[in-house]
């Protein structure tokens, strides 16, 4: 019974989040409102306040599931790789390809990062961003140490890479064909990163 009752809120939370997504990419991260999103689903806004205690809970929920989803179809290509470079390469190509079959999740994610609503998070504060961050520093530490890559700042070379793909993600959005878009993301950013005797 207990096993029953677990899993029926899980479905539960799991149609709230969906609602939600639904809700800040129809009309914005500001009219999001738990009662907007509750009418989405067909239930009042104590059911959602039942299983999420604020607005800023629910929207931080989103952003987990997008990053959840996100660790689960890139990282296992990424982690795979048998260089630095391959797994850099594997980690761009894989996120555009990420972006491009979950365009609306992405939209959403974007959305909550560039708010100014005080419910919404902020990128730079974020658990998941900042482990992304890490595994991006230690693929770029690595092909140093291999001599892969040259010598650089391997804080400000990972926001690079960071500031490429949301690049990236605008190009998707905007309908770019993903294969080209992550063909010269990966060219352009390992052109930057590779040492002298790696771009013979």
């Amino acid at each position: 019974m207990v096993a029953a009752t677990s899993m029926i809120a899980r479905v539960r939370r799991q149609q709230m989040i969906e609602a939600a997504v639904e809700v800040i990419d129809q009309i914005g991260v500001s009219q999001a409102s738990l009662v907007r999103i509750a009418r989405q689903m067909g239930v009042s806004r104590k059911l959602i306040t039942y299983h999420f205690d604020s607005r800023a809970a629910l929207f931080a929920a989103v952003v987990e599931q997008i990053y959840d989803l996100g660790r689960s179809e890139v990282q296992p290509e990424a982690n795979a790789a048998r260089s630095p470079e391959a797994m850099l390469t594997a980690f761009i190509r894989g996120s555009i390809a990420f972006y491009a079959r979950h365009v609306r999740e992405m939209r959403v994610l974007s959305a909550l990062y560039a708010s100014d609503d005080p419910d919404a998070p902020n990128r730079d504060e974020s658990d998941h961003h900042r482990e992304e961050m890490t595994a991006v520093d230690a693929i770029l530490t690595g092909g140093q140490e291999a001599g892969l890559f040259r010598s650089f700042d391997v804080g400000l070379a990972a926001d690079l890479v960071r500031v490429t793909l949301d690049l990236g993600l605008r190009r998707i959005i905007a309908g770019d064909p993903p294969a080209a878009v992550a063909e010269e993301l990966d060219r352009f950013v390992l052109a930057g990163l590779r040492a002298e005797q790696s771009r013979i």
